[in-house]
Parts: C-alpha cells; structure tokens; sequence
C-alpha cells in the first residue's frame, strides 16, 4: 500500500470500468492518452481509470465519479500508426479526493486507497446458490445476446473471474456498471449483476426509465 502513488494520471471512459484482480485491453489512440501511457511506463505503469458522470463537451471537462481503480500495464505494444494496444491490471479501487493541475495534457488527481484495503486480498468464494443463481440468469441471458460463448467454459470460471467478467464485459449502463464497481464485497458484486442480468432479460425498457440504477 506504501508504494501506491498519492497523484494518479486520470483516464475517464464512459460504460468502461476495471475491477481488482481483472484484466482490460485498451486501444490508446489520443495523443494526451498516448503521452499519459509513456509517462507511467517510466515510472509506477498506474493508471486510474474513472467513469465520467456526463457526456464529454467541447471545451469541457465532464465531472468524474468518486470511484475509479488503479491499473497497471502489464502488456504493451506500439503500432505502426502510433497508437498503444494495452493491457490494464487491476490493482484496487480509489476516492478521487481532488484534482491538480499541471502541465500534463491529462487529468490528474489526488487520490485515496484507504478504504479498500481488502482489494488486495483473496476475496471470500461465494456461496453456492449465489453463484448458481448467478450462472442461471446469466445463461439465457447470453443466449438473447446471441453471445458465441462455450457454457462450459463459464461454469468452469472461479468466482472472482466470473463475477467480475459479467460486471466489465455486459452492456450494462455506465450508472449500473458504477454500481458493480462500488460494490463493497465479491458477494455484493455478484447479487447486484443478478439483478442486472434479470432486468436486461425482463425485455424492453418502459419509457422514462433508463436502466435499474438510478
């Protein structure tokens, strides 16, 4: 925990969340974004990636939600045109507490690790009705995606693997997906994507209401 850096580059991206313990590909083509990747790769290879609470605006800075996690690169690649493929491992969640400035081209800001210690721990295996619970609504639920996924291969999927797939991989709206990010525990996490599958299953949205989370 003494080794987290206080000041953390920022990488805002809507409907994207990293979860500890996961891994997250990413194809960096801005050059802020591409100056931010070569200036940790120098030093602690962090990232904070955070969700913005609205759409970005010309000559603005959308709001950032409280919540975000610390990535570390853990794979890297440059591509003829300039752009970095990488991947992102997450290490644990943080508070924005305030943003700096400074001559970066990117977002930076103080940040806090306190309160999620347990992030760097073994989570406790869940429940076995809860993880069955959760594989029986998330089954018919890649059936209506029509999601080329082997049920096999889900069922065989540890609980942390499985839970936190679910939460970064289904199109879940970027409030919800904040919801799954800021659950408290591995078993919170798990009853909340049960929720969600169940909601995304019942069918159409009514009008005026624009996902579980509110």
């Amino acid at each position: 925990m003494r080794d987290l850096p206080e000041i953390l580059p920022l990488f805002p991206l809507d409907g994207v969340i990293l979860l500890p313990g996961s891994t997250l590909p990413l194809n960096v083509f801005e050059p802020r974004y591409r100056q931010l990747v070569r200036d940790v790769m120098e030093s602690h290879r962090l990232i904070g990636l955070i969700q913005p609470r609205e759409s970005p605006r010309e000559g603005h800075q959308p709001a950032l939600y409280e919540t975000g996690c610390a990535g570390r690169i853990t794979a890297l690649h440059e591509t003829d045109d300039g752009r970095f493929l990488i991947t992102l491992g997450g290490i644990i969640r943080f508070i924005l507490c305030e943003e700096v400035m400074g001559d970066a081209p990117y977002r930076r800001a103080i940040v806090a690790y306190d309160g999620f210690v347990a992030d760097r721990q073994s989570p406790k295996a869940l429940d076995e009705s809860a993880r069955g619970d959760l594989i029986a609504v998330l089954l018919p639920y890649l059936d209506i995606i029509k999601a080329d996924i082997d049920h096999d291969v889900i069922r065989r999927l540890g609980d942390e693997a499985l839970v936190n797939a679910i939460s970064q991989l289904c199109p879940f709206e970027p409030a919800e997906k904040q919801a799954l990010l800021e659950a408290r525990t591995l078993e919170d996490r798990c009853r909340l994507a049960g929720e969600l599958l169940k909601f995304a299953i019942a069918g159409p949205i009514a009008p005026g209401n624009n996902g579980l989370i509110q």
